[in-house]
């Protein structure tokens, strides 16, 4: 009995700890009014898509739902230039392309970079 309610405390303990660690991973880095901003910067959609979704809502990408300030979906639509049906069906195909083909993964980790940068720029 000892060690069961030994390893319940440091399961719960290790719970909170990843829970903490995931809040502070997931939060935004910018606010979805950087939508427009950051599309004149990234022109290609599919490295748009993967770079707003870690700047607007990081949590979609382990899988969450877009649910962060304004309508995401509607912003990334607009600022796409496509429905909000594509943005959701695209999310899916980016990440798993993220994933899987070197090349793109490069693209959005330069682009993602560079804006990291110009975000720096303008806070100082």
């Amino acid at each position: 009995m000892e060690d069961f309610i030994a390893e319940i405390e440091t399961l719960t303990e290790e719970k909170k700890r990843i829970e903490r660690r995931i809040e502070e991973l997931c939060k935004p880095k910018l606010d979805t009014s950087y939508a427009k901003w950051l599309r004149e910067r990234i022109p290609n959609r599919d490295v748009y898509l993967m770079v707003a979704l870690r700047l607007f809502a990081p949590k979609s990408l382990g899988g969450a739902r877009m649910t962060w300030g304004k309508n995401l979906r509607e912003v990334l639509s607009e600022n796409m230039g496509v429905n909000k049906w594509y943005v959701s069906r695209q999310t899916k195909e980016v990440i798993a392309l993220y994933k899987v083909v070197r090349s793109f993964r490069k693209k959005v980790n330069e682009a993602y970079e560079g804006i990291l940068e110009e975000i720096d720029g303008l806070k100082n």
